[in-house]
């Protein structure tokens, strides 16, 4: 998994992508806690798996601020 994030006028894009091409893999990814307090949200913006778009995640307290997220196997997403 490589995952990295974009910060541009205060609003953050996190993308990972997802160099299994067996399984798909589940992260605890890293966002900036001032843009994303503890329990506010982002939603997947895009990816490789349709059903996925649209879906929101609340952001934790872990490693000071982080979502989950699931990346299909050899696949794209992008959360915002």
């Amino acid at each position: 998994m490589v995952a990295w994030s974009r910060i541009f006028a205060e609003s953050e894009c996190l993308c990972a992508i997802n160099t299994s091409l067996e399984h798909d893999l589940s992260v605890w990814a890293v966002v900036d806690r001032k843009l994303h307090p503890a329990g506010s949200v982002m939603s997947c913006r895009f990816s490789t798996s349709e059903p996925q778009v649209g879906l929101e995640t609340a952001v934790g307290t872990a490693c000071g601020a982080s979502i989950r997220i699931t990346v299909p196997a050899g696949g794209f997403v992008v959360y915002r």
